[in-house]
């Protein structure tokens, strides 16, 4: 289900981002994250063989069992050190592009959430009505981000986020109209992660009489998926950060890299 996935990506971030702040000098927060959600909720759940049985069990096996093979493979290269050599022979300008096409879709997802981007029968999407609370609280954040970040504060991304944040609460609290934002309400979370654990999470009997073909395509998509969030980011922060030695070059090193994509992988296992 949705909400047990969602709550178990959470939950893999969360050990994920913990292992790196541990084990490494890049605290970057990792995890199987959008390309790979997306990759098995509309690729993955809609090629469940035929002998998977077609009920939410059945296909939640077969899901989590590549799912879990892939995160092995990930391991094994991490292990060998060769994630951060492979993505290192993606040309500079993939690199440079990974981060701000992630940056876009969040941004995206952000705007579509405060209602500033709603969608259009003519051309996909388009611009809300502007004079509107979530809007207006969201547009001020951003500029305080923008503000804070020209002052170089090391707070300028959190300390906006949650001010919007408790404001947005205090306003639904006292009935302002137009404002929908409750205090969080992790029930249903915790009832979804319960049924998750009474299911079948992982099962290789399914992968049985799966064409081998297939089966290394979608481990290789997977891969390869990762493979670019967490390169992408952790080369784009570090290179921020001035943490890349010899960039451009083929002595091009980035100390804590392999730890980054080691952690990404037992997270993900997890």
């Amino acid at each position: 289900s949705k909400p047990a996935y969602a709550f178990a990506f959470a939950v893999t971030t969360a050990i994920s981002s913990m292992l790196v702040g541990f084990m490494s000098n890049l605290p970057v927060p990792l995890g199987i994250g959008i390309g790979c959600t997306t990759y098995v909720a509309y690729t993955l759940a809609d090629d469940v063989p035929g002998h998977v049985p077609d009920t939410p069990a059945g296909r939640q096996a077969y899901i989590s069992t590549v799912c879990l093979v892939a995160s092995l493979v990930l391991l094994v290269l991490a292990c060998l050190t060769l994630s951060w050599r492979l993505f290192k022979l993606t040309p500079s300008s993939i690199k440079e592009a990974m981060p701000i096409g992630l940056g876009l879709l969040l941004a995206l997802d952000g705007c579509q959430m405060i209602g500033l981007v709603v969608p259009s029968t003519t051309t996909g999407v388009t611009s809300g009505p502007l004079l509107r609370g979530p809007v207006i609280i969201g547009g001020l954040a951003c500029a305080c981000i923008a503000v804070m970040q020209h002052m170089s504060c090391r707070t300028a991304v959190i300390v906006p986020m949650v001010l919007a944040t408790a404001v947005g609460w205090i306003l639904h609290f006292v009935g302002v109209e137009g404002i929908n934002a409750p205090l969080p309400d992790f029930d249903d979370y915790t009832a979804a992660w319960r049924s998750y654990g009474r299911m079948t999470a992982v099962d290789f009997g399914v992968l049985e009489g799966v064409d081998a073909g297939s089966l290394a395509l979608s481990i290789l998509s997977l891969g390869i998926i990762v493979l670019i969030d967490v390169g992408g980011i952790t080369c784009a922060l570090a290179d921020a950060a001035g943490l890349i030695q010899n960039k451009g070059t083929k002595d091009e090193h980035l100390p804590g890299a392999h730890a980054v994509f080691l952690t990404c992988a037992i997270g993900s296992v997890v």
